[in-house]
Formats: C-alpha cells, structure tokens, sequence
C-alpha cells in the first residue's frame, strides 16, 4: 500500500491493484487494461486517453470538467451543467426540459406528434392556461405590448383566441385573401383582395360601413352577398344607407320615408296589403297634385270643399 513509483515498474500487465493511488510519476510504456483492475482508490491523471478500450465505472460515477468521447457514452444517469453536442442528439425516451428561457436555434423545427400541448403542468389551471399562445419575434420583442401573437385568454364573457400586433387571413387556392381584424373601436374588419379589384373592407361594429362608395353590399361582382337578413326582427339597423337598393322586395315595418328633391319611379302596381283598408295620404298630409291617365272608383269620391274639373 501507499506510494508507488511507475518509473520502476515498465510493466503492470496482468496485476490487481487493491489500493492506494496512482500521485506520481509515468508509465514508460503503455499499460495493458484488458487483465488489469483498479477495485479501491482513485486514479488522478490530467487525461486518460483508453485508446480503443472502455472506462466502466460500474455502479460509481465518472466526475470530469470536460468529457471527450469519438464513439458513444451508454450511461444510466448523465448530469452535467452545460453540454453542446456538434452532432446530432437522439432521445429515445421521453425529453424534459426545466428552464425559464429556452432556445432552440434551428431553421426549422419539426414535430411528428399531431398535437402541441401549451401550459401543460400535472395540476392544470385556467389560470395557468391565460396567456399560452405563439409569439413573432420582433424588433420589440418582448419589451413591447403590441407584440405579434396568437393567444389563448380566460376572460369574464367566455375563453378567446387573441390576435395582437396582426390580422387573421384566410387565402383561397387562386391567392386571393380575406382577412379578419378589429378597428379601433372594437368593430369587426372583414377585408377582402382578389388582386384584380381595389381592396375592400367592411367593417362591423355599431353600423355596418362599406370602406368605398363603390362596394356593393348585395349585389356585384364586389360585393357581400347574404343567403339570410343582414338584422332580425329584434335587432334591427338604425339606418340603411344605399346610393341604389335593388331588392326582389323591400319589407318596411314603420313609416318608409323618401327625402325632398328625390324622385321615386315605380314600374310596377302599388297594391295596399288589404282591399279597402289604405288610404293615399291624409286629410291632414294631403298630395298637393294627382295626375293620371285614367282612374277607376270602386267607392265614393269626395272633394272636401275643392274644386273638381273634368272635360266636357
């Protein structure tokens, strides 16, 4: 036991060493592993280079600043503080990664598995949930609030996806795009661009605006078409705003209004809904003037004080 001088021994081939350790000195020439072991004590080296051998630390552990292997590590348990792999790394089990921060430095990341699971934890919680999303990267990333990002929010009306710093586009197969996005007072933007025709957006919110004179809302080759009502009967539009309104038919609930200047030409019958329930204008809101080609009475004809003029 206790100190031994490798000068003086140019050969250890088939020895047991049973303790003590290995503090000084060299081997002249090379030792021979293959019938050698080392049961107690420790070997203190700069670098072991084993060549073409293996080291088996058996149920001990293996402690180094820096671990150099051209061929594979087959190990129970690896701890180390930081690592960098210039090849490839293959996980065959399952891969967890703790930190606050994670990067992933790649041009592309591929996933096989169908689904990606956000906030997942083993006591999961809307809580925990309000906020997981995607983020873009930008110039202002993260110190920004208008970063580009796609979110999932618990709030007191119902859970939503938020879109923040862009708009939701749908493309069609030909590259035209519609997309979905919020003005500035909370309206509903739904844009369309065929590529062809000016852009068009309609916006929702407390009126329902074209965002040109030259958008149609019905009909047209650039225009909204609607298969039901653009309101119900318990949620009607203020107002209707239209340069022409072309309708297979027009139902009004109230009064239908026409405004002074405007001429309104019918080129069909006006029928009133029931047959002699209507009248044409008021004795208090009389017609100034009625001309017509030919009139036909079914009832009585009364002047009220008016002078009545008829060729002779």
């Amino acid at each position: 036991y206790g100190l031994l001088d490798s000068n003086l021994v140019p050969d250890l081939a088939a020895t047991k060493i049973v303790s003590g350790s290995f503090v000084v000195g060299s081997f002249a020439t090379p030792i021979d592993a293959g019938s050698n072991s080392l049961t107690v004590g420790s070997i203190r080296s700069a670098a072991i280079d084993t060549s073409d051998h293996d080291i088996n630390a058996g149920s001990g552990t293996v402690s180094a600043a820096s671990l150099v292997a051209s061929n594979q590590i087959s190990t129970s348990n690896l701890t180390a503080s930081t690592g960098e792999f210039s090849g490839g790394l293959v996980v065959r089990g399952n891969l967890n990664v703790v930190g606050s921060l994670d990067y992933i430095d790649s041009t592309a990341l591929s996933i096989a598995d169908k689904n990606v699971i956000l906030a997942k934890t083993s006591n999961p919680t809307d809580a925990l949930a309000d906020g997981a999303g995607l983020f873009v990267c930008g110039s202002d990333f993260p110190t920004s609030n208008d970063a580009v990002s796609f979110t999932w929010n618990i709030g007191s009306n119902g859970d939503y996806w938020l879109t923040k710093g862009g708009a939701l586009a749908i493309r069609s197969s030909n590259g035209s795009n519609a997309t979905i996005s919020a003005g500035p007072t909370g309206s509903l933007l739904l844009s369309s661009d065929d590529g062809v025709h000016s852009k068009a957006t309609l916006k929702f919110g407390s009126s329902l605006l074209p965002d040109s004179s030259s958008v149609d809302h019905m009909i047209g080759s650039n225009s909204l078409s609607l298969t039901g009502p653009v309101a119900s009967s318990s949620a009607r539009a203020s107002a209707v705003y239209s340069t022409t309104t072309d309708a297979t038919s027009l139902v009004v609930g109230s009064n239908l209004t026409l405004s002074a200047g405007s001429t309104t030409s019918v080129s069909a019958d006006i029928l009133p809904g029931s047959n002699g329930a209507y009248d044409v204008g008021a004795s208090s809101n009389a017609w100034k003037n009625i001309y017509a080609g030919s009139a036909t009475l079914s009832g009585s004809l009364s002047a009220n004080g008016a002078t009545l003029s008829a060729p002779l």
